[in-house]
């Protein structure tokens, strides 16, 4: 039996235990419907569908599980015959994805209390593959392009794996058939959805006022996962790519663009917030205004009834 790259993300997706009805990062819905119903086949999770394919409920079975845990132990071995070919230190990978997924200084403890960690990252910058400007580390063109070269290679092995499950009967044609055509329709009724909001992108000139201002709610923790885990940076920056067409939003060139934009206004970094002070400010006081003047009708309401019961 062969597990496809998403069929893993999905089997990672719910290796939480818990149901799950959304398609995880990088899957489309599309996606998500064969890879669950392929899943389903396999005896691996549990599923539920509406009528036209759209997923209801999926939750990982223990075979599940355990083919996880296999596809796991091969990704590893896999990665570390890659890194090797490529003449890239496990460590080096691990700061270069870190900075992948959160874009700046927020390294994980593992990574910070290795005692080779600044020299490491010396080396990446030297190796063109880490930027560094005013305190905040950044991945450069020459890392992302590095890491993503990896995990091509890494998922394309994953792929050609064969996982012995006792039992298991390879779907027919006909049925993978029919998984298409379920994910067809889940497609296309997702298609009219985004329809509706396909043209709002972000003004000519706010870019770089947009980016400053999610950066800093990245970073004041603003966002966390629906089970409460941390969220990357470069997660935020790809969902904001996505949800505004933005090429510029993804995680291969927001960091790099917000180290430009800070070099390049470094005496007017902070106008942005200043212009939203400002707006909230004016918010604030419509608001109470409007409170204000509910205050006072409600005054008068209640004089004239007193007035009346005298």
């Amino acid at each position: 039996m062969c597990i496809s790259i998403n069929e893993f993300r999905v089997l990672r997706t719910l290796s939480d235990g818990e149901q799950h009805d959304k398609a995880p990062k990088g899957l489309t819905d599309a996606q998500f419907c064969i890879a669950v119903q392929l899943l389903k086949q396999k005896n691996l999770i549990y599923a539920a569908f509406k009528e036209g394919g759209k997923v209801v409920s999926s939750q990982i079975k223990m075979a599940g599980s355990a083919v996880l845990d296999d596809l796991k132990e091969q990704e590893k071995v896999i990665l570390n015959h890659v890194l090797c070919e490529k003449n890239i230190r496990g460590c080096d990978y691990k700061i270069l994805l870190d900075l992948k997924n959160n874009g700046s200084n927020t390294f994980s403890k593992e990574i910070k209390d290795d005692s080779s960690f600044f020299k490491r990252i010396s080396l990446l910058r030297r190796d063109k593959m880490v930027t560094y400007s005013y305190d905040y580390y950044s991945l450069a063109d020459k890392g992302y392009e590095l890491i993503k070269a990896i995990e091509y290679e890494v998922n394309e092995a994953l792929s050609k794996k064969n996982i012995q499950m006792p039992g298991f009967i390879e779907p027919d044609a006909d049925i993978q058939d029919s998984f298409a055509d379920s994910a067809n329709q889940v497609e296309q009724k997702s298609k009219t959805q985004s329809d509706k909001t396909s043209d709002i992108c972000i003004k000519g000139g706010r870019l770089s006022g947009f980016m400053k201002v999610i950066k800093a709610m990245c970073d004041a923790n603003y966002f966390e996962k629906k089970d409460g885990g941390k969220v990357n940076q470069g997660d935020v920056m790809d969902l904001m790519s996505e949800a505004f067409h933005s090429d510029q939003l993804n995680g291969k060139n927001y960091s790099s663009l917000l180290n430009k934009c800070v070099k390049a206004t470094e005496n007017t970094y902070l106008n942005t917030f200043v212009e939203l002070e400002g707006k909230a400010e004016t918010f604030y006081k419509a608001c109470l205004k409007r409170a204000n003047n509910k205050d006072r009708v409600f005054e008068l309401f209640k004089v004239v009834e007193e007035q009346a019961e005298s």
